[in-house]
């Protein structure tokens, strides 16, 4: 049994971090990719996400990225590698294919998350990387917002789970992964701030975790 696992200051990287997608460019490892939720979930209605396009530019040489959502792009010419599937159900890809999968904005629309870490267990490579963010309840500007005006902001209401620290070790331990580098996201207006008072306190939580 795992239990609960805590999480302290120290946990976090001292790297300051002002964007997502950095994040990712920063921890991916180059061979086959997968962006789970690449056209936007739900919400995106077959649009495509230019953060998809950019990454897909920059890693042409090195990588191939794989796509997986639940509806198929309207531009389907600018998706080669595209399959689309319910995450919750299974991940059409064979054991031990991935050397980095990405999972942007995703797990706390899920309604058994625990599953799809598992699928995404077993498609990647013992030695690859998982990278995923979720929107951070501890964010600073949430906690203010809700000290001085009593005024919630955690999301959309398609967000099922809001994730925090602990919560999000646990469950990767009990999916099977060990988390190894945990950051969040900072808003550039916080830079004059020291980094030892604003750390762990960004909009989103970012993670790095492999395979035990």
């Amino acid at each position: 049994k795992t239990g609960h696992l805590q999480i302290f200051k120290k946990d976090y990287d001292n790297k300051r971090i002002y964007s997502r997608f950095d994040f990712l460019l920063q921890n991916y490892k180059e061979g086959e990719i997968l962006d789970i939720g690449n056209i936007g979930g739900i919400m995106g209605q077959g649009k495509s996400l230019s953060s998809y396009h950019q990454f897909k530019k920059l890693i042409a040489t090195t990588s191939t990225l794989h796509g997986f959502d639940l509806c198929l792009p309207i531009d389907k010419e600018n998706y080669p590698h595209q399959k689309v599937g319910n995450l919750e159900d299974e991940l059409p890809f064979t054991n031990s294919f991935f050397d980095t999968i990405y999972l942007n904005e995703v797990l706390e629309h899920l309604q058994n998350p625990g599953k799809a870490l598992s699928e995404i267990h077993r498609t990647l490579k013992s030695d690859g990387v998982l990278i995923l963010d979720v929107p951070n309840p501890y964010s600073l500007l949430r906690l203010l917002r809700y000290l001085f005006k009593r005024h919630e902001d955690l999301g959309d209401p398609t967000h099922l789970i809001f994730w925090t620290p602990s919560s999000l070790k646990s469950i990767l331990a009990k999916t099977g992964f060990e988390l190894i580098l945990m950051n969040t996201k900072l808003s550039t207006k916080f830079k004059i701030i020291p980094n030892f008072l604003i750390k762990g306190l960004g909009s989103h939580l970012m993670v790095v975790a492999r395979k035990k």
